[in-house]
């Protein structure tokens, strides 16, 4: 989709300000989440993808928080 189509349906790209979030002590994940429609040409998230990328996330912060000692 082009920035004009999504100008023309009040939308916009979203732009990240790391240095606010890191300010913010936010912890920022870039994954590619997104999911293009081939018969609309819509960009949208993709459920599936980004339930993956929380789930590996999960996994690694919830190991950090309770490691299994053996």
């Amino acid at each position: 989709m082009t920035l004009a189509r999504y100008m023309q349906e009040k939308s916009h790209p979203i732009v990240i300000d790391r240095e606010m979030l890191m300010k913010l002590r936010c912890r920022v994940i870039l994954a590619n989440v997104m999911d293009e429609d081939p018969n609309t040409q819509y960009v949208r998230h993709s459920p599936e993808r980004l339930a993956r990328v929380l789930l590996r996330w999960y996994g690694r912060v919830n190991r950090m928080e309770y490691p299994i000692h053996v």
